[in-house]
């Protein structure tokens, strides 16, 4: 995981009720205070809101604010539900789903280095349906993985914050989070490129399943009278295979078109896959 970050914001997004521990209060307060105290140099911004349409307006505004040159962390309070997604003070929800659209031309913006806490049960949830196929929504999430209680949030936050504004490294945050209460979720872009490229490869790369779809499109060719041998069919299906997974894919997910200089910067995690890749085939475990 890379160790250092680049910002000059971070923005706590509330949604919280009244009579609720104010949460993101405390943390406004917490962080402000390890500003000053180290003598620090960005922008603390505490943002109240209360439905989904409002959460839609203020991330298209941080989008608007990232492409002037801003570098936000962003921060939600509210509660989260694992099927539902967000859950928001005047009972309106924001899906995963759209979570994850909000956030991803923030994170172009601020060429994939984009950072969000989401201080909600489930919250690391909404990373959880990526795919290979679709561009990652940030750099890294924290969140908590199941449900906690207010305590749980404001001492697991403090330590992930107080740990990262001192030493600028998310390495050591994520060791701080790992002795706060609760279960906590702390991932970055080349993990879960890394986690849901083993999925994938488990999931459709099995000579069992290869076989399957070789008899399919063996069978589909001969009914088009455009027939082919098995032996020939295999050999180019791996070979798309394995340029989806190395170039199509991976350039999606990392946005490469939008920012080119992610071709280089993840080129380490590109071979760590490939390796991986040349390992299973050797194997035989699959058909790569």
């Amino acid at each position: 995981m890379k160790t250092g970050i680049n910002f000059n914001q971070i923005i706590i997004l509330s949604s919280l009720d009244k009579e609720e521990a104010d949460t993101a209060g405390d943390l406004h307060k917490f962080i402000e205070s390890e500003r000053i105290e180290n003598n620090l140099n960005f922008e603390t911004l505490l943002k109240p809101f209360e439905s989904a349409n409002d959460l839609e307006n203020i991330l298209s505004n941080i989008e608007e604010n990232s492409r002037k040159g801003a570098r936000p962390i962003i921060q939600i309070e509210c509660h989260g539900d694992i099927s539902e997604g967000l859950e928001l003070t005047n009972g309106s929800t924001l899906s995963w789903d759209r979570l994850e659209q909000l956030l991803l031309p923030i994170n172009v913006s601020t060429r994939f280095n984009l950072l969000v806490g989401i201080a909600a049960c489930f919250g690391g949830h909404f990373i959880g349906k990526m795919v290979p196929t679709n561009p990652c929504p940030c750099w890294a999430v924290v969140a908590p993985a199941k449900e906690v209680d207010p305590g749980q949030v404001i001492s697991g936050f403090r330590k992930f914050y107080g740990t990262l504004l001192r030493t600028k490294s998310i390495n050591e945050a994520q060791n701080a989070l790992k002795s706060a209460e609760g279960t906590w979720f702390l991932n970055n872009a080349e993990q879960w490129y890394l986690e849901i490229t083993k999925h994938y490869l488990n999931t459709y790369h099995t000579p069992k399943i290869m076989r399957s779809r070789v008899a399919q499109i063996h069978k589909k060719l001969k009914d088009e009278e455009k027939p082919q041998s098995m032996s020939f069919i295999k050999k180019e299906l791996i070979k798309l295979n394995r340029i989806d997974l190395m170039e199509v894919f991976f350039n999606d997910y990392f946005s490469t078109k939008a920012i080119p200089e992610n071709i280089e910067r993840f080129s380490s995690l590109k071979q760590k896959i490939e390796r991986q890749i040349d390992n299973l085939k050797e194997n035989g475990t699959h058909w790569v």
